[in-house]
């Protein structure tokens, strides 16, 4: 076995693996698998490859059942990947060192992933300017919704002017039985003469 493989039981795979700050690959196996024993160099290569940037483990399910059963290991070679403590992606059977390394690899970049606000800024500068931004919108009054403020570089609406503004009301329209819609508008004789043209009494 290398010696940059960690060998971790029930009593210590909380420890070494779950509660590591790294990301992690174990390998289930036994010692009459076969198969464990075909990728056993693939797993001692990439422990050697990943030194300080993963942790790469094996785990005798023989001697240690409760692990195993935990994680439902049914069939062996079984190889667990954990990032922050919890399992983001396995691997069944004996399969090629290529394979190994990219969800080794993919585990580590999501682990070292840092936001940042435009290339080759450090993140203390990133975080100073969003303290600062924090402290500006902290600092500014109070704006209806909708409207552009100080903080964000654009004035506010001139004070006294509606943002929206408002749609003109339409005139009510009211439809006769057996005659046309029309427009109630104007003065009251306006109506008596529109009632008249449609056929009606006008009222008394």
């Amino acid at each position: 076995m290398g010696g940059k493989v960690t060998h971790v039981t029930d009593a210590t795979f909380e420890s070494t693996v779950v509660n590591s700050d790294k990301p992690a690959m174990v390998d289930f196996w036994a010692t009459w698998c076969g198969p464990c024993r075909m990728i056993a160099p693939h797993v001692e290569a990439l422990a050697d490859e990943y030194t300080g940037k993963a942790v790469v483990a094996k785990l005798d399910v023989d001697s240690n059942r409760q692990t195993a059963i935990k994680f439902g290991i049914q069939s062996i070679p079984t190889l667990l990947f954990f990032k922050g403590g919890k399992v983001v992606d396995r691997v069944i059977g004996a399969v090629d060192k290529k394979v190994l390394k990219e969800k080794l690899t993919r585990s580590c970049e999501a682990a070292r992933w840092r936001p940042s606000l435009k290339p080759g800024r450090s993140p203390g500068r990133a975080a100073r300017r969003l303290r600062a931004v924090g402290r500006r919108l902290a600092a500014s009054p109070p704006r209806r919704a909708g409207v552009p403020g100080p903080a964000l570089g654009r004035a506010p609406a001139p004070a006294g002017r509606p943002f929206h503004r408002a749609r003109p009301r339409q005139p009510r329209r009211r439809r006769l039985r057996g005659g046309d819609p029309f427009t109630l508008k104007g003065s009251a004789d306006d109506a008596a003469l529109v009632i008249a043209d449609a056929g009606f009494p006008a009222p008394a």
